[in-house]
């Protein structure tokens, strides 16, 4: 029974599915501050071979570490800076900063990202589940 908010008016639930799919289970990372170029500019990572055709949105795990304090790491389904990215920040120089998160990726199953600092200590990428 829907409940009544106003008179002449009802409140109707509608509840939708999501069937996430985990990728497949490792210890090891997907990408590496090795496989990435830290520039400061939006580049591309390839996961066609992560996720299948028609993934809209990733969940990812990601760590990353610097000597340098207020270095940043965006990512995001776009390659553009202005909106709908998951970020990291470091605040203490030395310390291990951990990020979960969904990011929607664009049909070419690219994953973008920008990195502030040229050299990052360390920067693990993992993809975890995908929609």
């Amino acid at each position: 029974m829907a409940d009544t908010l106003i008179t002449g008016t009802t409140l109707i639930e509608t509840k939708v599915k999501v069937d996430i799919k985990p990728t497949e289970d490792g210890a090891s990372f997907d990408f590496t501050e090795a496989d990435m170029t830290t520039d400061g500019t939006f580049r591309s990572l390839d996961i066609s071979s992560i996720v299948p055709s028609g993934t809209e949105w990733i969940i990812v795990t990601v760590n990353a570490d610097d000597n340098l304090v207020d270095q940043t790491l965006n990512l995001n389904g776009t390659g553009t800076s202005n909106f709908n990215r998951l970020t990291l920040s470091t605040q203490v120089a030395n310390q291990n900063i951990a990020k979960h998160g969904w990011i929607k990726i664009n049909p070419q199953r690219l994953l973008y990202y920008q990195a502030s600092s040229t050299t990052w200590t360390n920067i693990n990428i993992k993809i975890v589940g995908y929609v």
